[in-house]
């Protein structure tokens, strides 16, 4: 089962820069990381390591995982490729792949268990707004890959999925929010409903 996951870090807000203290650092990575990001991450190294951590994460919940976020069981072997950082975990025999990079104010960190999916997964801002969000979100993976229609909805485990109008496909997706913005992004390639063992409604 292909899953991915996201998350965004804005950059700008003070608040987040109060997680990557001295104490927070010391609990949330390890002793390998932060010598490697000390030594290759030259920009924000501990917001870029969160946001790999984070997206890694939401891919473990849709393969069964209950516990709650905590960074430190994450263990990311890493490395600096151009602009991006490129990391790699193994959970639970699940092997996982993430990168980050900066984009505006956001660092942006994208993960999957499929090394070869990684580069196809596709991503866009939407604005928080009165309207209604998952509509607006279905529309524009609607027009994007030309399909006739569909809708968002969640699990009972709280899991964001694009479900075709058939009932019979999916899309495995992503959110992240910061303030006012959503980072939504997914995997274009339906699959059978039937493989999907996160969908429980």
């Amino acid at each position: 089962m292909l899953t991915i996951g996201n998350d965004i870090l804005n950059l700008s807000d003070p608040e987040n820069s109060r997680t990557f203290t001295r104490k927070g650092i010391e609990k949330f990575f390890s002793v390998e990381e932060k010598k490697n990001a000390e030594k290759n991450l030259n920009e924000y190294p501990y917001q870029k390591l969160w946001t790999l951590k984070e997206s890694i994460y939401k891919c473990m919940l849709k393969h069964g995982f209950r516990l709650g976020f905590s960074p430190a069981m994450i263990n990311l072997d890493f490395q600096v490729d151009r602009d991006m950082v490129r990391s790699r975990a193994n959970l639970n025999q699940i092997d996982y792949f993430a990168y980050c990079y900066i984009e505006d104010d956001f660092v942006v960190s994208l993960a999957t268990n499929s090394e070869m999916s990684i580069s196809r997964i596709k991503s866009f801002f939407v604005k928080n707004e009165n309207l209604d969000l998952y509509t607006r979100i279905a529309d524009k993976i609607i027009v994007q890959n030309a399909l006739e229609s569909g809708e968002i909805i969640k699990t009972k485990d709280n899991i964001p999925i694009f479900i075709t109008d058939s009932g019979s496909k999916y899309l495995d997706l992503s959110f992240s929010n910061e303030g006012k913005y959503y980072y939504v992004s997914y995997l274009p390639e339906l699959m059978d409903v039937s493989d999907c063992k996160y969908l429980i409604l």
